[in-house]
């Protein structure tokens, strides 16, 4: 049975935000972006990242 490609996207912005190594940003970071498990129904969010490093 194919997975809701919604539910496959959540899972992907889970899985990416805490895959980020804790070095640039801490695990209190990743879980304010993206809580564990995610809650996208009860507190909805804007995506936004802040960083202080220069690419």
């Amino acid at each position: 049975m194919l997975k809701d490609p919604l539910s496959v996207a959540k899972q992907l912005f889970h899985s990416s935000i805490h895959a980020i190594d804790t070095d640039m940003y801490s695990a209190a970071q990743q879980e304010a972006w993206c809580s564990t498990p995610p809650d996208y129904v009860t507190t909805p969010r804007p995506i936004r990242a802040v960083s202080s490093h220069v690419f």
